[in-house]
């Protein structure tokens, strides 16, 4: 006689019978949702990709980030050597001095402008600046002073973009006063800046210096250290500043006003000298300064809560799973891929509601109608009134956690770690009387 075989499990009744096979389904449920989490999260940078675009629009006419160098002066330095054919070979480079001191002050007041629903922070700033010149000791620099051609002497100050200077500029050297033309006369070293001939007398000690600056730009104002002993010292009104740059502030002062902040800088701490010939030395990557920016803006915060879709619907399957196992409930792989799509949708609600009202109202409003939804639809399928409940509180404390982590951004990861550790821990406690081989005489 053959061996009967037994028959195949269907489909369906490894759904019903098999807890390890149910659990198979719903990872791979969970995989399939990242499809449309992933295209959430690509929107979002599209979003931002548009906000970008929308910044550059107004900075354009209204003036990008802001440095300010200066003021330098130039002096035409003339070299000549004489060839082996016995001809003379003159050349002419440029002398670069920097003030001995620098001291800049002013305040920087926050302007927001909308674009095509975008916010997009400006600035308006009124700055003084003021020092001195110490002319060079020739013989330490071995340098000839009569081959320095004093008349041809300019000075020159950067500023990263012309396009706010928002006033004529007229700069005070020694007992003269100058009115600065566009254009920094150094493209070596200055991209962009103003510039002015000045008459320099070579027997003169110190040569003070003083001058007004009003300016705007959008996001950024910075400042590259010149000065022997710089100092900067910048107020503004605006409450959540961010500072950039290679140099720490000496000091930072918040108020219900703004903020004041004070920087320090000296010639040591920076990687060019007071003086120098020709073009040895740049001022890439040199300045410091603050950003009156959001530090974390709406969509920052959408792709940040959008790591954590993973988390949040694998935690949400697992309060249904164990619905199924604890309370002999049967659900269909159906009802929780429809469950995932409402939180997949939930990040869809918070995107566009956010650049409407704001991350926080977002939040709130996203999460309510989603946890809604699902103790809604919950309450049909498990038929119980109070596993509803239950469920929608369950959701409430995740959603609040999550709005936790994504608030606290320096303790993000040890909230989060205590979190998935606790999560853990409820997951053992509530599986340890669990048939997982569904053995039925166990």
């Amino acid at each position: 006689m053959r061996e009967q075989r037994k028959p195949r499990a269907s489909f369906s009744h490894i759904l019903r019978e098999s807890i390890i096979g149910k659990m198979a389904f719903i990872g791979f449920i969970i995989l399939l949702l990242m499809i449309p989490i992933s295209m959430v999260r690509q929107l979002i940078r599209d979003r931002q990709s548009l906000k970008d675009g929308a910044k550059f629009e107004v900075s354009e006419k209204w003036g990008q980030e802001q440095v300010v160098a200066g003021p330098i002066i130039m002096v035409p330095y003339r070299e000549s050597y004489e060839k082996s054919n016995g001809e003379l070979i003159e050349t002419i480079k440029i002398l670069h001095i920097l003030p001995e001191s620098l001291d800049i002050s002013g305040d920087v007041v926050n302007e927001i402008r909308n674009r095509n629903r975008f916010e997009v922070m400006l600035y308006k700033s009124k700055l003084h600046l003021k020092g001195h010149f110490k002319l060079p000791n020739w013989s330490n620099l071995q340098l000839d002073a009569k081959q320095v051609l004093w008349n041809r002497a300019w000075v020159s100050i950067g500023i990263s973009d012309n396009t706010g200077i928002k006033s004529q500029t007229n700069i005070k050297l020694g007992s003269q006063t100058y009115a600065l033309e566009s254009g920094s006369e150094a493209p070596n070293l200055l991209r962009s800046g103003l510039h002015s001939k000045i008459k320099l007398q070579p027997d003169v000690a110190s040569i003070p210096f003083e001058f007004d600056l009003d300016l705007q730009g959008t996001d950024y104002i910075g400042f590259t250290p010149v000065g022997k002993e710089t100092t900067v010292q910048i107020a503004s009104p605006w409450k959540d500043p961010s500072f950039r740059g290679n140099f720490l502030r000496e000091s930072y002062t918040p108020s219900d006003k703004g903020f004041t902040a004070t920087w320090k800088i000296y010639d040591l701490n920076r990687n060019f000298p007071q003086t120098w010939l020709g073009d040895k030395y740049r001022f890439d990557r040199s300045d410091f300064g603050v950003s009156l920016i959001k530090k974390v803006d709406e969509y920052h915060l959408n792709y940040r809560s959008g790591k954590y879709a993973l988390f949040v619907i694998a935690l949400t399957f697992l309060i249904f799973f164990f619905f199924e196992v604890l309370g002999k409930h049967q659900l269909h792989p159906f009802q929780y891929l429809l469950i995932g799509l409402a939180i997949s949708i939930f990040y869809l609600l918070l995107l566009s509601f956010s650049e409407q009202v704001g991350f926080k109202r977002a939040y709130v409003i996203a999460a309510t109608a989603t946890i809604g939804l699902i103790a809604l639809y919950s309450k049909f399928i498990l038929n119980n009134f109070r596993q509803a409940g239950l469920l929608g509180l369950l959701l409430m404390i995740i959603y609040g956690f999550i709005y936790v982590v994504l608030q606290l951004e320096d303790l993000a990861l040890l909230v989060g770690s205590v979190g998935l550790f606790l999560v853990l821990a409820a997951v053992m406690y509530l599986s340890r009387n669990v048939n997982w081989f569904g053995d039925k005489d166990k």
